[in-house]
């Protein structure tokens, strides 16, 4: 059996069966355990709506390239067209050691602060790539895009709207650009 909870309610877990431990109430004559199936347990203590607002966070697009010369430019493009405020956009896309000039093209389009290339030399992997990049991110929240998807240019704004709770409950936070590089962001989402 395993128990967890606060002393005012417990939750324990036996075989397949779960039970409330409620501590008697005055003017009750006794407490014990309540039956309580698994599914209405996480449904009630932990699900309730998501509350919607226009928000504008600080976000961070990751784009990781390998080899993408002949998409690149229309994605940089479309990611610099996006619906969402210039100075809480950054935009950067990191190269997993592409071999053709996909790096160039690029570096041509960027202008080295809001949209940055992140040129890794060696090919590494996908993943490897994301979580360097992510380490040179400054977004309260961080999308990350493939170079072949084109995004819709109200999508960071809407995306965003989903997390009004998650940010204002960090009534302490600051910008990502303000603390140190340890710091993680508030929300890591992905598009396809």
């Amino acid at each position: 059996m395993h128990t967890i909870g606060t002393p005012s309610v417990e939750i324990c877990f036996e075989k397949r069966v779960s039970y409330l431990q409620v501590p008697p109430k005055a003017g009750t004559r006794t407490s014990g355990p309540v039956p309580y199936h698994h599914n209405n347990l996480f449904r009630d203590f932990i699900h309730r709506p998501v509350r919607k607002d226009r928000i504008e966070p600080y976000v961070t697009l990751v784009i990781p390239i390998y080899n993408e010369s002949g998409i690149i430019g229309a994605k940089i493009r479309n990611a610099a067209s996006l619906d969402y405020p210039v100075n809480k956009l950054e935009v950067l896309i990191a190269s997993d050691g592409s071999s053709d000039d996909t790096v160039e093209t690029a570096q041509r389009l960027s202008d080295g602060t809001r949209i940055r290339v992140l040129p890794f030399l060696q090919n590494r992997g996908k993943m490897s790539v994301l979580n360097d990049a992510v380490q040179e991110a400054k977004g309260e929240i961080i999308v990350f895009s493939d170079a072949s998807a084109i995004l819709d240019s109200g999508s960071l704004r809407q995306l965003v709207t989903n997390f009004v709770d998650l940010l204002r409950a960090r009534t302490r936070w600051k910008p990502m650009a303000a603390q140190t590089a340890s710091s993680t962001p508030a929300v890591l989402l992905l598009f396809c």
